[in-house]
């Protein structure tokens, strides 16, 4: 469904990354906000290593949610607070992701919003909306196509109020 720019014109990349990702017409996109290291009971996980792996559970989480997966993932923004930890952040990613390709930046950061925080990691996904039966060719979301679906068995009348 995704569509990779690599130009020939640009270096070609070292790293496990695309220079552009499209995400072609229709599809549903997530924006997923910063993840960070925090376990759900509120508690930090402790070190460079644990908190990307669970900013990386915590992101994978969100997803599951959107019913999407780790392949639909477009773009992946990391900021990390301290240099040294870039190939920690690179081995979990990739163990993490394994195959799976991306748009993707690492960024070196002063400071998150708790300055306990070593990592933050944030993404886009996007998934291929199929045609929708009875759309008259125009694309419907899923949750439009569900609703649809399950609107069938009723009519106008359904809702309107008695008379009397």
């Amino acid at each position: 469904m995704l569509k990779v720019h690599n130009p020939a014109g640009l270096s070609a990349s070292t790293l496990r990354h695309h220079h552009g990702v499209e995400v072609p017409y229709p599809a549903n996109i997530v924006f997923i906000s910063g993840q960070v290291g925090v376990k759900a009971d509120g508690r930090l996980a402790e070190g460079p290593k644990p908190q990307i792996e669970m900013a990386w559970r915590n992101l994978l989480s969100v997803l599951d949610t959107a019913g999407m997966v780790p392949s639909d993932l477009v773009k992946v923004t990391a900021y990390l607070t301290r240099m040294q930890d870039v190939e920690v952040y690179r081995s979990v990613r990739d163990e993490v992701l394994g195959e799976i390709t991306t748009a993707s930046t690492v960024l070196i950061v002063a400071g998150l919003s708790n300055p306990s925080f070593l990592v933050e990691i944030e993404a886009y996904a996007a998934v291929h909306i199929p045609e929708a039966k009875g759309s008259g060719g125009r694309q419907m979301g899923r949750a439009e196509a569900a609703l649809a679906d399950f609107g069938k068995n009723f009519s106008d009348e359904d809702y309107l109020p008695e008379e009397g």
